[in-house]
């Protein structure tokens, strides 16, 4: 069984026991989520759209992604940029994809 989530703005396929990063949540370590914007949900019978089904994770912890960086330049004028960032990231844990209550 599976279902596709959407988290923050971007859509994970998701089983209970995977371990997903996502942008940063403003959970702390050790608390649960649960998620009711599921789009998809795939079972061992059936392939159901938005079906009526929650989500639910643990916060594992946070962390930043690796440096990303971002060089601008224009030919022949003597213009350069160089910056760049890290995203910060939370490390979820799926524990069970449940009916909605």
């Amino acid at each position: 069984m599976y279902a596709i989530v959407e988290i923050a703005g971007f859509d994970y396929k998701v089983k209970p026991g995977d371990r997903i990063t996502v942008p940063q949540l403003p959970n702390k370590p050790g608390e649960k989520l649960e998620f009711s914007d599921v789009k998809l949900l795939r079972d061992e019978k059936e392939l159901r759209l938005s079906p009526k089904v929650s989500v639910k994770a643990k916060v594992l912890g946070h962390h930043r992604g690796k440096k990303v960086i971002v060089y601008k330049f224009k030919r022949r004028k003597g213009y350069r940029r160089k910056i760049g960032y890290r995203d910060s990231l939370t490390d979820l844990e799926v524990t069970a994809i449940t009916p909605k209550e």
